[in-house]
């Protein structure tokens, strides 16, 4: 009997990639929160905790190993986390991989489409916590791919409509969002620009650089190394001929710009 009890104790724990018992389901949790979600509800933590919880909720389920997480777009499959889970899955070394939510795991149905192209061909099955399906069957399968175009079209729809506020701003004179151009500052109150009266003089000088001397970016550049000036990593652009006399012209343009944009680009030196 005691024999048996020690047995027992050296039993595998309830996480980990290693071997498990016959009707075991070793489910890996993949966790993303994007930097364009500025207002997803759900942090890691949250997704952490209700993936959990779910897990918990499925008899034979255990939690392979640690999460994999990123926190990074949805739009691509570049994501370190992501690319860990793949590559885990090729393994043998989980049986279901849970998110939260599709969008979760790709807004784009041709990246979901390959990456469960991916989870099937190492026999993983794919699921999430609060949708109503299950890669390892065919209806599943189907659901998925539906919740697929909702997630792509969602994603389409936010770009549209942050766009569309960015250019209402633009037309009533106010800092469509971003960082500041440099040479600004941004009126808190207003939300429009501000000459920087330090960087301002050196904008001018560049003009004049540019315009009068006719220096090249890379001369431009090097003039400032030289000085010691340092900015910020922002490229100021405006638009082409608005100035003739050297002068910095005191306003930026919205939109396609050329000429000093690249003068901009010699200002991150």
């Amino acid at each position: 009997m005691a024999a048996t009890t020690a047995r027992s104790r050296r039993r595998r724990p309830r996480t980990g990639f290693g071997d498990t018992p016959t009707g075991t389901r070793r489910v890996a949790l993949y966790l993303r929160r994007s930097t364009d979600d500025e207002h997803q509800p759900f942090s890691i933590d949250a997704q952490l905790a209700a993936l959990t919880s779910y897990v918990n909720s499925q008899p034979g389920w255990i939690i392979a190993g640690e999460p994999f997480t990123d926190d990074a777009s949805g739009a691509t499959t570049e994501r370190p986390g992501l690319q860990r889970a793949l590559r885990a899955a090729a393994a043998g070394r989980y049986d279901v991989l849970l998110v939260y939510r599709v969008d979760r795991f790709s807004r784009r149905l041709s990246d979901l489409l390959n990456l469960l192209g991916q989870l099937e061909g190492a026999g993983v099955a794919f699921t999430s916590a609060t949708e109503p399906f299950d890669t390892s069957t065919s209806i599943g399968r189907m659901l998925v791919q539906l919740l697929g175009v909702f997630a792509e079209f969602e994603r389409e729809t936010i770009i549209d409509r942050v766009i569309n506020g960015m250019n209402a701003k633009a037309a009533k004179g106010k800092w469509p969002g971003g960082n500041r151009p440099y040479g600004y500052l941004i009126n808190r109150e207003t939300q429009k620009l501000v000459p920087h009266e330090h960087e301002a003089a050196i904008l001018s000088e560049i003009v004049r650089m540019y315009v009068k001397k006719r220096l090249g970016t890379r001369a431009i550049a090097d003039e400032l190394n030289r000085r010691g000036v340092t900015n910020r990593t922002t490229v100021v652009s405006t638009s082409s001929g608005e100035t003739e006399d050297g002068e910095w012209p005191g306003h930026v343009a919205v939109g396609p710009a050329g000429g000093f944009g690249d003068v901009g680009a010699a200002c991150q030196a």
